[in-house]
């Protein structure tokens, strides 16, 4: 299963809620999460729970310790200047595809991003993350978005963790 692949039913929906969780920084990264806990927060069985985390694992959001649980994966400094690096380059690949590509239509939407205030408090769901991803999305290359999301996602857990830390 590749990063951008969402595990669908009561998976899904647990996957879904722990990685929107990590991405905001509402889960403390010190901390293990446990699946009898969450398998009771959730309503569901721990083998669900099993699947959804070790999805994430496998996708950078987890940690496996066996016996312990699972912790989010705190990333350190190289592995966040060698996201920084891909996404620069997917993003000056972006705009070169826009400025080739774009209709006049498509370069007017990046506007509601820098002229509206962000009503979130969900750093994913902020402007400038957005204004990102629309400027991928209208390239006119369909895997760019999808490429770029993951990268923005991590960005975000990063920004939020260096709030809370400070």
């Amino acid at each position: 299963m590749g990063i951008m692949d969402r595990p669908s039913g009561l998976v899904g929906e647990i996957y879904t809620k722990v990685k929107n969780s990590i991405d905001r920084g509402e889960i403390d990264d010190r901390n293990f999460l446990n699946e009898g806990q969450l398998a009771e927060q959730f309503g569901s069985s721990k083998g669900s729970v099993k699947v959804a985390l070790q999805i994430l694992c496998s996708q950078g959001y987890l940690v496996s310790y066996p016996r312990k649980g699972y912790m989010v994966h705190r990333f350190t400094k190289e592995e966040v200047n060698q996201m920084q690096v891909i996404r620069k380059q997917i993003e000056m690949l972006s705009v070169r595809l826009v400025i080739a590509h774009a209709t006049d239509d498509d370069i007017r939407s990046l506007y509601q991003y820098t002229e509206e205030k962000s009503e979130s408090d969900d750093p994913i769901n902020m402007n400038n993350t957005l204004f990102h991803l629309h400027l991928a999305k209208i390239s006119g290359n369909a895997y760019l978005e999808e490429t770029l999301e993951p990268l923005l996602c991590r960005a975000s857990r990063i920004m939020v963790g260096e709030k809370s830390d400070s």
